[in-house]
């Protein structure tokens, strides 16, 4: 895809590191302690799903390796679906001392990189992303995983940081607007059935009608 007029283009591993997580599997060696982590059930579409949060050991000297940190982006790494790689969310420190496993991917920008973390989320989930994860994607054992070598070879568009800004807000406003317009047709839904059950059989009737009803 050729970059629109103004934006460059670079490999996201000039602008970001990507992080693997913590193998749960893995023996520990020397003193650990337990510490809150994120599965693939967190990472959901656009948030954190934080209903269910476990605990894991974590070798104290590896404590910095996996802590997460407000801003990074999180990707899932390995799913029985493989139109699940690459789901992913922005964290935003919501629970202290927090790491990951090793089925989600931490994606953290250079601090020398002019790149939004949410502009970067975007792009990996446009068509042009879904369709650059999914051709890297490998499956095994009815397993289909990421390669963090190939996901940092994906080519990332990079317009000035005020238009990724304007564009991130703009599409977080549609965002929104559609959300509550799926709330309005589920209440809306709820409505009819409630009159449906209750005026059509006669449970609930209009005010100043109370005769029998005839067939």
């Amino acid at each position: 895809m050729k970059a629109p007029a103004g934006w460059g283009s670079v490999l996201l591993q000039g602008v970001a590191e990507v992080r693997s997580g913590l193998s749960k599997s893995s023996s520990r060696q020397g003193k650990s302690i337990r510490k809150p982590y994120l599965r693939v059930a967190n990472v959901q579409d656009g948030f954190v799903d934080l209903s269910e949060i476990k605990e894991i050991e974590v070798p104290i000297n590896q404590i910095d390796r996996f802590n997460l940190r407000s801003g990074d982006l999180l990707l899932i790494e390995g799913n029985g679906n493989p139109e699940n790689l690459g789901r992913g969310c922005i964290w935003a420190g919501q629970i202290p001392d927090c790491v990951h496993q090793n089925h989600i991917f931490v994606v953290r920008t250079l601090h020398k990189a002019d790149l939004l973390p949410e502009f970067l989320l975007l792009q990996l989930q446009s068509r042009r992303g879904r369709n650059y994860l999914l051709s890297c994607a490998k499956s095994s054992t009815g397993l289909a995983t990421l390669n963090s070598q190939q996901l940092k070879q994906f080519p990332v568009l990079l317009p000035h940081l005020p238009e990724q800004r304007k564009i991130a807000e703009i599409l977080r406003a549609w965002d929104e607007a559609i959300e509550k317009l799926e709330t309005l047709r589920a209440a809306n839904l709820q409505r009819r059935i409630w009159m449906r059950t209750h005026l059509f059989t006669g449970r609930t009737r209009l005010p100043g009608h109370t005769g029998e009803w005839r067939e």
